[in-house]
C-alpha cells in the first residue's frame, strides 16, 4: 500500500515480531520497497531505517505495531502523525503499555486488534476506531532462522531424550508455576522412562526474579532434569522450539498465544490451557483444555502425545495447517481494508 509506513518499536534480528511486520509490510505494498521503520538507531536490518529519518506528512499513515512500552516514541507518533493506526495483539499491556495506548486513542489513533481479547482492551481505553485483524505468523522467514548452535550442542549432550519447553513471559506466576507441577505430576506418575526434560523459558521483559523464584521451585520438587532461564536470542528460540517433543503454553487467562503460533509454524504439537486466545487463534492445531485445568491435567494432556507418537505426529501437521492460516499473503487483503478504512 503505498503512503503507509509500518513502525516498530525496536527490531531485532530475526525475532518471530520483527519478521511477522516485515513480511506483513512486504505482502502489503503495492510495488517497490515496502517502508518499515524502527525507532531505535543503528539497526543492521534490512528495510527498518531509524524514525528520526521517517517522513511524515498529511498523506502519510503510519501503523503502529506495539509491543511493550515506548513512551518516548508515542509522544512522537502523536504529535507528528496526522494520520496514525495502532496494532494491538499480545500479550495484555501492562501499566505502562496501558498508557501509551490511551494516549494514542486520546490523540485519535485507529485501533487494530489481532485477537478478540486485544479488540476489548483497545475499547476499554478509548479507542473509537477498532478493526479485528488476524495476527500474522511469517512461517517462511522463521524456518531460515538459525538455531543458536551452543543451544543445540547442549540438548544433544545434555537431553537425549524427550523435551518439553515453554517459551513466554513468565510475569504471571502462577501460570508459570503450573507448568513446573505439571512436569512433576508427569515425571512422578504419568512418564517414567528416563531421559525426560523440560525448559522453562522467559520471553520479553521477563525479570531475574522471576526466573530465580521458579527455580527455587525446581529445586524445592528436586526436578534435577528441569531448567529455568530468560531466552537471550532469536536462534535460542529456534534451537530449544524445534528441540522440543511438547511444546506447552503457561495460559494466562487474558490470553498470550504468540508462542505456541511460532511453535506450530515449526511443527511442534502444543498443549494450551483454554483461555481469551487459545480456541479463537490456536484451532485444532492444538490441544486446548478446559478453563481452569490444573497441572494434572497439563501433566495428562503432554503424557498423551509423548506416549502416542501417532496423535504426536498427527497434532504436528495440524498444527502446521493451522497457523497456515495467517500466512501473509492470505492475510494481507483483511489487512489492506481494515488498514485503508
Amino acid at each position: 500500500m503505498s503512503g503507509v509506513v509500518h513502525v516498530v518499536a525496536r527490531a531485532v534480528v530475526d525475532d518471530p515480531h520483527t519478521l511477522a511486520v516485515l513480511a506483513l509490510a512486504n505482502a502489503l505494498r503495492d510495488g517497490g520497497k515496502a517502508k518499515v521503520f524502527a525507532a531505535e538507531r543503528g539497526l543492521a536490518v534490512r528495510g527498518i531505517d531509524p524514525l528520526a529519518r521517517l517522513p511524515v506528512d498529511d498523506s502519510t499513515l503510519l501503523v503502529y505495531h506495539q509491543s511493550g512500552a515506548a513512551p518516548a516514541l508515542v509522544s512522537r507518533l502523536t504529535e507528528r502523525a496526522a494520520r496514525l493506526a495502532v496494532v494491538h495483539g499480545e500479550p495484555p499491556p501492562d501499566a505502562l503499555a496501558l498508557r501509551d495506548l490511551r494516549a494514542l486513542a486520546a490523540g485519535g489513533a485507529a485501533g487494530l486488534a489481532t485477537s478478540d481479547a486485544a479488540a476489548a482492551r483497545l475499547a476499554d481505553v478509548g479507542f473509537t476506531r477498532v478493526s479485528r485483524v488476524p495476527p500474522v505468523v511469517a512461517r517462511d522467514r522463521l524456518a531460515a532462522v538459525a538455531a543458536f548452535e551452543p543451544t543445540v550442542h547442549h540438548l544433544d549432550v545434555a537431553v537425549p531424550g524427550p523435551l518439553i519447553v515453554t517459551v513466554d513471559h513468565l510475569a504471571a506466576a502462577d501460570d508459570a508455576v503450573r507448568v513446573v507441577h505439571a512436569y512433576h505430576v508427569l515425571r512422578t506418575y504419568l512418564v517414567r522412562a528416563g531421559n525426560l526434560a523440560v525448559a522453562v523459558v522467559g520471553a520479553g521483559d521477563t525479570s531475574e526474579a522471576a526466573v530465580q523464584a521458579l527455580n527455587r521451585d525446581v529445586w524445592g520438587l528436586r526436578l534435577t532434569d528441569a531448567w529455568v532461564q530468560r531466552l537471550t536470542n532469536p536462534g535460542e528460540r529456534a534451537a530449544l522450539t524445534r528441540g522440543a517433543a511438547v511444546f506447552v503454553t503457561t495460559g494466562p487467562a487474558s490470553g498470550d498465544v504468540r508462542h505456541a503460533l511460532v511453535a506450530m509454524a515449526e511443527g511442534v504439537p502444543v498443549v494450551a490451557p483454554a483461555n481469551a486466545s487459545a480456541a479463537e487463534e490456536l484451532g485444532d492445531g492444538a490441544v486446548v483444555l478446559p478453563p481452569g485445568a490444573g497441572a494434572a491435567l497439563v501433566a495428562e494432556a503432554v503424557a498423551d502425545l509423548l506416549n502416542d507418537e501417532s496423535r504426536r505426529t498427527s497434532f504436528a501437521a495440524a498444527a502446521e495447517r493451522a497457523v497456515a492460516r495467517f500466512d501473509p499473503a492470505l492475510v494481507a487483503p483483511i489487512w489492506r481494508e481494515a488498514i485503508a478504512g
